[in-house]
């Protein structure tokens, strides 16, 4: 991401500035709610019911924010030709599917639900797959754009 970033630092203007962000700020807020989730879970005096506060709380916000990254895709969709399906896919579907999965995690860690740990590592491996494709795509994206 801070590769892209620098890489990209010409194309951001203060009219881009939204967009740039909307774009750049789930991405890195996927990494953050990743590593963040697993230094809870690596607490030995957490539990499981801290663990699943903390991904109920951590995704709930996550959700709110899909209501920004669906203005700013369908701005950008509108102003360009640059927002392809998978921005759409990647950006929006995707992420909200794994955030009902995190919160069915948090759920099953409250009450006990044995399944909740194997949930808790498959959803964090496809938000992490899913920041890896987006970071590639922002590179593919700048790469274009920078003469």
């Amino acid at each position: 991401m801070f590769i892209a970033v620098t890489f990209g630092s010409r194309l951001i203007t203060a009219e881009k500035l939204e967009s740039v962000e909307g774009f750049f700020s789930p991405i890195c807020d996927h990494f953050i709610q990743v590593f963040l989730l697993c230094a809870v879970a690596l607490i030995p005096i957490a539990g499981p019911r801290a663990l699943g506060v903390t991904i109920i709380l951590t995704t709930a916000l996550r959700i709110a924010q899909l209501a920004r990254m669906y203005r700013v895709t369908k701005a950008a969709s509108l102003e360009s030709h640059d927002i392809e399906t998978s921005d759409w896919v990647l950006g929006l579907i995707l992420p909200a599917a794994i955030y009902v999965s995190l919160i069915a995690t948090g759920v099953c860690f409250l009450v006990g639900n044995g399944a909740a740990p194997a949930l808790f590592a498959i959803s964090l491996l496809c938000l992490l797959v899913i920041a890896l494709r987006r970071v590639w795509e922002m590179l593919l994206w700048i790469a274009t754009k920078v003469d």
